[in-house]
C-alpha cells in the first residue's frame, strides 16, 4: 500500500509540476524515512489508527505524511497520505 501510494503521489507531482518536482518529492520521502529509521518515536501519535499511539506519522511536506509503526525492532511504513483527502478515507485504508 505505501509504495503504491507514494508512486501515485510522485507521478501526480511529476505530471503537474515536472520531473524535477517529482524527484524532489522522492528525496523528501527518503529524508522522512531516514528520520523515522533513526528516531522511531518522532512524529505524532495517530490515535485514530491505534488506541495506544503506536502508529505514528511524520510530515513529508505540507501535503503528505508517512504513516509508520515499529514491531519487534522493525520499522514498517504503512502508508503515504495526501493530507488534502478526507481523514475518514485515509483511515479506512490503513492496515497494520
Amino acid at each position: 500500500m505505501a509504495f503504491s501510494a507514494f508512486e501515485d503521489i510522485r507521478n501526480s507531482i511529476s505530471e503537474k509540476f515536472g520531473i524535477d518536482a517529482g524527484n524532489h518529492y522522492s528525496e523528501d520521502v527518503n529524508a522522512a524515512i531516514l528520520q523515522v529509521s533513526n528516531y522511531p518515536n518522532s512524529g505524532i501519535a495517530e490515535y485514530r489508527l491505534s488506541a495506544d499511539g503506536s502508529v505514528r506519522s511524520v510530515l513529508v511536506n505540507r501535503r503528505s505524511r508517512i504513516i509508520f509503526y515499529t514491531e519487534n525492532d522493525c520499522l514498517y511504513i504503512a502508508d503515504v497520505w495526501d493530507v488534502r483527502q478526507k481523514p475518514e478515507t485515509l483511515t479506512s485504508r490503513f492496515v497494520k
